[in-house]
């Protein structure tokens, strides 16, 4: 949502060189993977929400800009790899384009430890539709990415990908960033692709369902059928360039009760084509710190009933791969800079106490948005107080099971498991306390 106010890699002005295909006998095992389908559970063995041990991926960031990452406090990350900007046209060499787009941050992500990155894919050009007139048509400002043309938020029917070129074509480029990830890949045999298929396609400015573009999804079901067929060809493609180094995640859903996400859920309740789920949500222009947190809350319990209410997607890991609070896009204000939300026990209070209700919840890791300084409220840059909090609490959690926790309101206390060395520790907040969480010895 806030995601992608600035494209990771910057927009090509004009198409260069030709489309370089891949040798015949690598275009020929990607054709004929094609009309294969994956095992449900996809890239490899993946930990479902079970009582397991805090781990260093638990703790993520999103920076639009790609500025290396405090290695100390995270170590999950995500990357912008729309297909609209990697190929804006059919002759562009796609390979070539995903190398020079991709490569610098992947070397940022491999260099600042990130050892699970999630890459966001999609979102078509219009000649994915033979750039027809209304696949070209500039869309209202909402759409903030590849020249906010009406494709780019349009989905090919599902039957495209396999009668027509169009499954060989997004295979290739699928499989070219991927190869431009290999340096992230070769930096340590921990790293890990997360592969996703598109970015938040149940808003309006990530997905629309179109009437009048020729092969583009007319229902939200055709959607939905769109993005598993995309699902399956990235497996198809990793499974083969990296196979146990990755996995195939959901679209990046915003969490609330929409069509397409009602629609998608339904179908991978059925026959799962994906490893995990992954959710985005923000708080939007709040006025107070603990309302803030308590919509936060809110919202992040709805976020999960999207998936938990299928008794087959229950125990799936669900990562919150975009979030924050205060989110003002659009909209000129410094708020987020200035006043209260930029005091140093307001940063660490935000950043700790929603850290702990996702722990709390079962999510498999948080992903704090940074986008422009005063789009949110949680500045997650190095040497921050929210990235100091971070690194900290961290530090207190890895390795530890969260046991239990209880709540005598407002003051919500959790238990959390010993690990060598260490002692069992409580975590202990107040909901409408000024102050972020305490630890203590058991």
């Amino acid at each position: 949502m806030a995601g992608m106010a600035a494209t990771l890699t910057a927009r090509r002005d004009s198409p260069r060189g030709r489309r370089v295909l891949a040798t015949t006998a690598a275009l020929v095992g990607i054709v004929g993977l094609l009309g294969a389908a994956p095992a449900a559970g996809a890239g490899a063995s993946v930990p479902t929400v079970t009582r397991v041990p805090v781990t260093p991926e638990f703790f993520g960031v999103q920076d639009d800009q790609v500025r290396p990452p405090d290695p100390a406090a995270w170590a999950a990350g995500r990357l912008w790899a729309a297909w609209c900007t990697i190929q804006p046209t059919r002759d562009v060499d796609v390979v070539a384009a995903a190398e020079e787009r991709l490569q610098p941050a992947f070397t940022t992500f491999a260099e600042s430890s990130t050892r699970r990155l999630t890459v966001s894919l999609g979102h078509p050009a219009p000649w994915v539709f033979d750039d027809h007139r209304a696949a070209a048509r500039i869309k209202p400002k909402r759409v903030w990415y590849c020249d906010q043309s009406a494709a780019v938020t349009s989905f090919p029917k599902s039957v495209r990908f396999r009668t027509e070129p169009l499954g060989e074509e997004y295979a290739l480029y699928v499989r070219a960033v991927i190869r431009a990830a290999r340096p992230y890949l070769d930096a340590d045999p921990r790293n890990r692709l997360v592969l996703q298929a598109w970015n938040e396609p149940n808003l309006r400015n990530g997905g629309t369902v179109h009437f009048k573009i020729p092969g583009a999804a007319r229902t939200w079901r055709q959607a939905a059928a769109s993005l598993r067929r995309q699902e399956r060809i990235i497996w198809q493609v990793a499974s083969v360039q990296i196979p146990g180094r990755f996995e195939v995640t959901s679209p990046a859903l915003y969490g609330k009760p929409t069509h397409l996400g009602e629609a998608y859920l339904r179908a991978q309740a059925k026959s799962r084509t994906i490893d995990s789920v992954s959710i985005n949500f923000y708080t939007l222009r709040q006025r107070s710190v603990n309302k803030s947190l308590a919509l936060w809350l809110s919202k992040a319990r709805t976020a999960r009933r999207l998936v938990t209410r299928h008794p087959t997607l229950k125990y799936l890991p669900i990562w919150v791969t975009e979030t924050n609070h205060n989110l003002v896009n659009g909209i000129p204000d410094d708020s987020n800079v200035t006043g209260r939300w930029a005091k140093p026990r307001v940063q660490k209070r935000l950043m700790e106490v929603t850290t702990m209700e996702a722990l709390r919840l079962g999510f498999a890791g948080l992903q704090w948005y940074q986008g422009a300084p005063t789009q949110t409220a949680v500045n997650t840059l190095p040497g921050s107080p929210a990235g100091d909090a971070a690194r900290a609490l961290r530090d207190a959690l890895l390795g530890r099971m969260l046991l239990r926790c209880k709540t005598v309101k407002p003051v919500v206390t959790c238990s959390l498991s010993a690990r060598p060395g260490d002692e069992p520790i409580q975590v202990r907040w107040s909901r409408l306390g000024k102050a972020g969480v305490e630890i203590l010895p058991t």
